[in-house]
């Protein structure tokens, strides 16, 4: 997902510095706005992008419980859990 994420991003930054230039394109001409739209969706790509970049980071710890002696005092090692 963390790929993926970096995909995302890098073709919405590409959107971002390359919007005024897509909207020369003929085709794209008819289109009513087309600079706002492509700009609209590029920040979207960018912010989806790090939403997934994020998502694949967080990886989550395992969480340790401690193991007493008999006594019940001292700590003499940790148990991990599931």
């Amino acid at each position: 997902m963390k790929s993926l994420g970096y995909i995302l991003s890098l073709v919405g930054v590409a959107g971002v510095v390359l919007y005024k230039k897509i909207a020369t394109i003929s085709f794209l001409k008819e289109i009513p706005k087309i600079n706002t739209y492509t700009l609209i969706a590029s920040v979207v790509l960018v912010i989806l992008g790090l939403f997934f970049v994020m998502q694949g980071s967080s990886a989550k710890a395992e969480e340790q419980v401690p193991i007493y002696d008999k006594s019940g005092k001292k700590v003499v090692g940790y148990r991990k859990t599931k």
